[in-house]
């Protein structure tokens, strides 16, 4: 692969050695070979995992959809675990039941954790809600379903981290690696700032672990690439020759405000690099003033499930068929 990931073609030596550049980094001014591009991969994604709190001894849970994302992140874990016996790595997935989108990705899970070695564990929507996403989405299924077409972006969201959460907590895992990347979190930021939603501006993942100690049952969330634009794990998981989902766009998420937002930060980050990593540094600075600020969120178990919940039932039951 050559020319840049930023969008200027670059023909350039690596800036740290003569071999030719396989990317062009523009918010940081460097050109860099395919060595020095995946040790600086590595470095970033390394620094993140040890900001966050390390890897916690025992199991810990890595959400695999069959995506770029999530294949990259378990393969850098399964690295930088290897040779730990204090460490187990198992993958969870969530089937949200969207035909032609996830069903396609559920092969290249299992033949990732089988080449890793590494334990995979499924749970659908289906058997966490009572109906797939597609039948959500179609308004088949689910509250007020009235035959008409709906957002389902919120209520999957719901389903897909329930899902983890609940397999994480049944393998007993300490803590669970998403391959949320820094435009997925730029996007998040932006999205709460855009609703003043200051609680969950105060509560966004990573967790450290004395986060996680305050909200029982809640199994805390670490971000490798959290600092890492989604092209580069991309070209990380090229580089590394992994096996990836032939990622289609989810057929629900052009109704979703993250998919406008998405265009927006491309947008800016081509104008001002570096974009990205100020509204992630920005988040880093504000969270534990807001957290300070806000009254303290009251966790209970929801009466009818027992899930964690800040209401006096969980958004899950809400959604659930009934």
């Amino acid at each position: 692969m050559s020319g840049s990931l930023d969008g200027a073609m670059t023909a350039a030596a690596c800036t740290k050695c003569p071999h030719p550049a396989v990317v062009t980094l523009r918010y940081a001014g460097t050109s860099l070979c395919r060595d020095h591009f995946l040790r600086f991969f590595g470095e970033r994604a390394k620094h993140e995992v040890a900001k966050q709190g390390r890897l916690p001894e025992g199991k810990v849970a890595v959400a695999l959809s069959g995506g770029k994302d999530s294949v990259s992140v378990l393969h850098f874990l399964h690295g930088l675990a290897k040779g730990n016996p204090k460490v187990e790595l198992v993958a969870v997935t969530v089937d949200e039941g969207i035909a032609g989108y996830r069903d396609s990705s559920l092969p290249i899970c299992r033949k990732v954790t089988e080449e890793l070695g590494v334990s995979w564990h499924l749970i659908g929507t289906k058997e966490l809600a009572g109906y797939t996403m597609d039948q959500y989405a179609a308004g088949a299924a689910g509250p007020d379903a009235d035959g008409e077409p709906r957002a389902a972006c919120g209520a999957c969201g719901v389903f897909r981290r329930l899902g983890m959460n609940r397999l994480a907590r049944e393998l007993g895992c300490s803590a669970i690696a998403t391959g949320h990347n820094l435009d997925d979190q730029a996007q998040t930021i932006l999205m709460n700032h855009l609703k003043g939603d200051l609680d969950r501006a105060a509560r966004l993942a990573p967790h450290s672990p004395e986060e996680a100690a305050k909200h029982p049952g809640l199994v805390r969330r670490i971000m490798p690439f959290r600092t890492i634009p989604e092209k580069e794990v991309l070209l990380y998981a090229l580089l590394n020759g992994l096996p990836l989902h032939d990622e289609a766009e989810c057929p629900y998420a052009v109704r979703s405000q993250r998919f406008l937002l998405r265009d927006v930060l491309i947008g800016l980050e081509e104008q001002t690099p570096g974009t990205r990593h100020a509204l992630v540094r920005g988040q880093e600075r504000l969270k534990p003033i807001l957290a300070a600020a806000l009254p303290a969120l009251a966790v209970a178990s929801c009466p009818e499930c027992g899930e964690p919940t800040s209401g006096a039932r969980c958004v899950a039951c809400s959604l659930r068929s009934t």
